[in-house]
């Protein structure tokens, strides 16, 4: 249900008021410890159709025997024993190990049940160790206290939270057919909001007798790893050179490799674009057919490492991530696709008003739905951040609210220009980004704070359009002659009355004046 009632939240009050005025990440940050890789707050058939998986992303066995799994509300104070693991209780190298509701219905065996108590689709688990050490935590949706201050999104009956394989992961990449659905899920930069994805694919819950992930490399073919530069990169832009790294970790010594170009990206397949160096390389040789180049004769040791650059590309035109198949073979091997895959995250820079298009109740729809991944550039209109980070940014299509749990990680300013991408959430109403900070870029500061929109109060009623899209909410906006009703929180001009939050700190307002602020909606009762 759309609300009539609109909020402009204050910046300035006057007769005639005026405002006044990153380093590449790493591919790879691969947990050496149990974590939660995967958890379900409901199901179709139920509230209580949950489970918690977890995962081993080391190369032993780990035993949990007596560790806890524990739960905390939303806002809860503390958290509370669920379930305590029996004796005995391991979990394999690359291995699963699943906790379930006894509501749960799935196909695949839990290994333990914790009862029939339910968790929230806003709430935290965590998993203490047998000396009661917290090993990892993760909250959902409007949990208070998830891991970096960034909580992971919030599951649904039908999509799950899961643990992503590398920074680069996504819903599809981790899916069925996705390129890292057998990867594992042991990134870990302790920030659920940065680690998780909205599994919008299905649920996928595996136990003890499930597969390792990533499956163990065989005689050598197969070891080593991949690392793509630069990343990320932006959608449907020349890339002047693409660097695969080739390394080895492994006691044996790499004789060949191969790699391929996804088909997304455009390349001349041509050798005079494609070089070899590194020591690892220094005797070795390229060809290349159709969009694999092979590398024959070279020498990956743990000492020596080699990088296939490929010149002149053109990145895909749409965001995600794009996996470079890298497969590795000792002398006379067979060539086996390794574990750590090269990848180049690809982000699509967007006019911020194509967020703001929701569906008939109001919830952002595809392709920016709740959960999506959205990259948007835009100038600091205003900093509210304090504990949290609430930061609004405007472009000349329209404004957004930067906001997270936890204060922000870097200095940002009114006037500063940034890249920013995250993932859409919705808060009363309101569309909101949630910053992934390790891609956030401040490409200027100092600059011309936007001009605010002019409009009536009749004009700021009809913001929220009947066709769904809301293209002011989370602009810089300006209403001039109206009065003030403090009983009401409303302000009245000649074309009609509409909401208003004036802070109590400010002074008190004229009889007539101008308004300057921000466009917002707050929509009470409900979570979004």
């Amino acid at each position: 249900m759309r609300i009539a009632r609109c909020i402009v939240c204050l910046l300035a009050v006057s007769a005639a008021a005026a405002l006044a005025p990153p380093a590449i990440p790493a591919a790879w940050a691969v947990a050496n410890h149990i974590v939660i890789s995967e958890v379900a707050s409901r199901g179709a058939s139920s509230a209580t159709d949950e489970f918690v998986e977890l995962y081993n992303p080391t190369l032993s066995s780990v035993d949990i025997s007596g560790w806890k799994l524990q739960y905390k509300s939303q806002t809860g104070a503390s958290f509370s024993d669920y379930t305590t693991m029996p004796a005995g209780a391991t979990i394999a190298p690359h291995g699963f190990y699943l906790i379930t509701n006894t509501g749960y219905t799935g196909s695949v065996t839990a290994d333990r049940a914790w009862g029939s108590t339910g968790i929230s689709d806003d709430g935290h688990v965590r998993i203490l160790n047998a000396s009661a050490v917290e090993i990892d935590r993760v909250g959902w949706g409007l949990a208070n206290a998830p891991e970096g201050g960034a909580a992971a999104p919030k599951p649904t009956a039908s999509a799950s939270i899961e643990r992503k394989a590398s920074a680069g992961s996504t819903a599809a990449t981790l899916g069925t057919g996705g390129a890292e659905q057998f990867a594992g899920n042991g990134q870990d930069t302790d920030n659920n909001g940065s680690d998780f994805v909205l599994q919008t694919g299905g649920r996928n819950p595996q136990n003890t007798l499930s597969s390792p992930e990533p499956a163990f490399a065989s005689g050598g073919n197969g070891t080593g790893r991949g690392r793509a530069a630069p990343t990320p990169v932006y959608a449907g832009y020349a890339v002047p050179a693409l660097a695969i790294g080739v390394a080895q970790d492994d006691a044996y010594t790499l004789a060949s490799a191969s790699v391929v170009i996804p088909s997304t990206w455009t390349w001349s397949h041509s050798l005079g674009d494609v070089a070899l160096s590194g020591t690892a390389f220094a005797g070795a040789s390229v060809s290349i057919l159709d969009d694999t180049l092979f590398v024959t004769g070279a020498a990956v040791t743990a000492a020596d490492s080699g990088l296939i650059t490929v010149a002149n590309l053109t990145s895909p035109a749409s965001n995600g991530t794009t996996t470079f198949t890298l497969k590795t073979a000792v002398a006379a091997g067979t060539l086996t696709q390794v574990v750590r895959q090269p990848q180049v995250r690809v982000l699509k820079l967007v006019p911020i008003v194509t967020v703001h298009v929701n569906d008939a109740s109001g919830v952002p729809t595809a392709p920016y739905g709740v959960g999506a991944e959205a990259t948007v550039s835009g100038t600091v209109t205003v900093n509210w951040s304090g504990t949290n980070t609430d930061i609004y940014v405007q472009d000349g299509t329209g404004g957004i609210d930067l906001f997270m749990f936890g204060a922000p990680p870097i200095a940002i300013s009114a006037g500063d220009s940034l890249i920013v991408t995250g993932s859409i959430v919705q808060f009363r109403g309101l569309t909101e980004l949630q910053p992934d900070f390790s891609l956030v870029q401040v490409v200027a500061s100092g600059r011309p704070i936007p001009d605010p929109m002019v409009l009536t109060c009749a004009n700021v009623n009809a913001t929220f359009h009947p066709d769904y899209t809301e293209p002011n909410e989370g602009r810089l906006v300006r209403v001039n002659g109206v009065s003030y009703n403090s009983v009401n929180s409303t302000i009245t001009d000649a074309t009609g009355t509409t909401g208003v939050f004036i802070p109590g700190t400010f002074p008190p307002t004229p009889s007539v004046f101008d308004i300057i602020g921000i466009l917002k909606q707050y929509k009470p009762g409900t979570p979004a």
